[in-house]
C-alpha cells in the first residue's frame, strides 16, 4: 500500500510540475530498491525466527526447531538470537545440536565478550546434561566472576543444591535471592536450598510465595511437597505432587514423572 501511495504521489507530482514521468518513475523505482536493500532483505531471516517461535509455543517443536536451524547462522541474525536457538535445541533434547551451535558462538572472534559468557551459561546446561557436573560448575563459576544476570544465577545456584554442602548452597542462593527476589527458578533454587540444609520452615516459606505465583514448572510444586512430607502433610504433598505431573516437562526438567509418581505410590 505504502508504495502504491508513493506512486500516486509522485505521479501527481508530474502532473502538476511538467517532470518527464519516464524519469521520476525511474526515481522511484530507485527509493523503492534502496529501501528494500537497506530495510527488508537484513529482515527477512527473523521473519523465519518469529514463525519458528510461535510453531515452537504451539508444540511443534520439530517444525519450529528445524526452521530456526535453517537461518539461524545467517549474518543477519544476532547473537542472542543463535544463543536462544541452542537453548531450544538442548531443552527439549538436541544436546549435540546445542553443543555445535554454541561452539560455532564461542569460536567466532567477533563475539563480544557479554556474548561469550551468555553462551557459556548456556553450554554449561550442556555440560550438565552431559553428566559433567563439574566442568559445568567450573564454568558457571568463570561466568559468575564475570558476567552476573538471573540466568547465571538460575543456573549455577541449582547447580549449588546437587554439588555443594546445603550450607555454601544456601548462602549463594540468598545472593541469588537478593539479585532478583522475583524470578520463579531463583525462587524454587532458595527453597530446595533451605529444605536440603533442613530449614524446613523457611523452605516452606519461600514455597508459599512461589506457589502464589503460579508456576509453569513441575520442580516447584515436587520440591514444595518435599517440604510439605518433612512436616507429616502427607495429603497435601501428594496433591502437590500431583500438580507437578501436571505441569510440562522437558529435556532440562531436573524430575521425571517416574520419581514423582514413586513418590505418590509410596505414600498412599
Amino acid at each position: 500500500r505504502w508504495i502504491c501511495s508513493i506512486i500516486i504521489m509522485f505521479d501527481n507530482y508530474v502532473l502538476k510540475n511538467g517532470v518527464k514521468k519516464q524519469k521520476m518513475l525511474k526515481l522511484i523505482l530507485i527509493f523503492i530498491g534502496f529501501f528494500i536493500v537497506f530495510n527488508v532483505i537484513p529482515k527477512y531471516p527473523y521473519l523465519s525466527v518469529i514463525k519458528a517461535s510461535k510453531l515452537i509455543e504451539q508444540g511443534r517443536y520439530k517444525e519450529g526447531l528445524l526452521l530456526f536451524s535453517k537461518v539461524v547462522n545467517k549474518k543477519a541474525i544476532d547473537t542472542m538470537t543463535k544463543i536462544r536457538y541452542a537453548f531450544s535445541e538442548l531443552k527439549f533434547g538436541e544436546v549435540e545440536k546445542a553443543k555445535n551451535q554454541l561452539e560455532l558462538i564461542l569460536k567466532d572472534d567477533k563475539t563480544s565478550s557479554a556474548m561469550k559468557y551468555e553462551t557459556k551459561a548456556v553450554y554449561a546446561l550442556v555440560l550438565f546434561k552431559e553428566n559433567k557436573l563439574k566442568e559445568a560448575k567450573e564454568l558457571m563459576l568463570e561466568v559468575y566472576e564475570n558476567y552476573k544476570n538471573t540466568n547465571m544465577y538460575c543456573t549455577l545456584g541449582y547447580l549449588f543444591n546437587i554439588l555443594e554442602k546445603p550450607d555454601v548452597a544456601v548462602k549463594f542462593n540468598i545472593e541469588a535471592y537478593d539479585f532478583n527476589s522475583s524470578h520463579n527458578t531463583i525462587l524454587d533454587n532458595l527453597g530446595q536450598a533451605y529444605y536440603l540444609n533442613g530449614e524446613i520452615e523457611k523452605a516452606e516459606e519461600i514455597y508459599e510465595t512461589l506457589l502464589d505465583k503460579s508456576p509453569a514448572f513441575p520442580e516447584a510444586y515436587y520440591n514444595y511437597g518435599l517440604v510439605l512430607l518433612k512436616k507429616g502433610k502427607k495429603d497435601l504433598a501428594n496433591e502437590m505432587f500431583e500438580r507437578a505431573l501436571a505441569k510440562p516437562f522437558n529435556n532440562l526438567t531436573t524430575v521425571t514423572k517416574e520419581e514423582i509418581e514413586e513418590r505418590i505410590h509410596y505414600h498412599e
